[in-house]
């Protein structure tokens, strides 16, 4: 016959001889499906935080939203860095290396500058990346590692600095695209 979803009715008049997936072969496909599009962009995985950090703002958890957006940007810095370094022709084992032995921040002040241009200097706080390292990081790590609860204006002005970091990012990317035509690539 026909099932009701909200205001639409659906008929079906197709015989079907297969059985319906269960809920753990959905989720199977699901990560899959997750796994074939990371590997074609690397940098869609990080999205998943900046999405996350919206939904947990809306719903009060502020100390939860600015986790995720801070998180966020380190997985769209770190993948970045690694492409560089990729496109650099290191092998997996020297850029494993190099990111293990690279801090966060040294990648932001010292590293991306080289390679992308662009003033990162965290210290101006009237810049897109100051304002990032000023609202976001280190709320983010006031509220990780001091244990301190962002309130509502903080976690707005945290996620709307890191979204415009990211953009940020993104821009120098594309600034530079005719260097690295594939980088730009993921963000056309």
């Amino acid at each position: 016959m026909g099932k009701q979803y909200g205001f639409i009715h659906a008929t079906y008049h197709v015989p079907i001889e297969k059985e319906s997936l269960s809920e753990e072969e959905i989720q199977e496909v699901m990560r899959m499906q997750s796994m074939v599009l990371w590997d074609l962009n690397p940098f869609v995985s990080g999205e998943q935080f900046a999405y996350m950090a919206r939904r947990y703002f809306k719903q009060g958890f502020y100390l939860e939203a600015v986790n995720y957006v801070q998180t966020s940007v380190e997985v769209l810095i770190r993948t970045l860095f690694e492409e560089l370094l990729r496109g650099e022709g290191k092998s997996d084992k020297e850029i494993e290396e190099k990111l293990e032995d690279t801090a966060f921040m040294a990648i932001i002040k010292k590293e991306l500058s080289s390679y992308l241009g662009g003033s990162w200097d965290v210290t101006k706080d009237t810049t897109v990346v100051g304002k990032w390292y000023k609202n976001t990081y280190q709320l983010r790590n006031k509220a990780t590692h001091r244990g301190r609860i962002p309130t509502f204006q903080e976690a707005d002005e945290a996620i709307f600095d890191a979204t415009e970091f990211r953009a940020f990012v993104i821009e120098r990317i594309k600034a530079n695209k005719n260097k690295y035509p594939k980088l730009n690539e993921y963000f056309v």
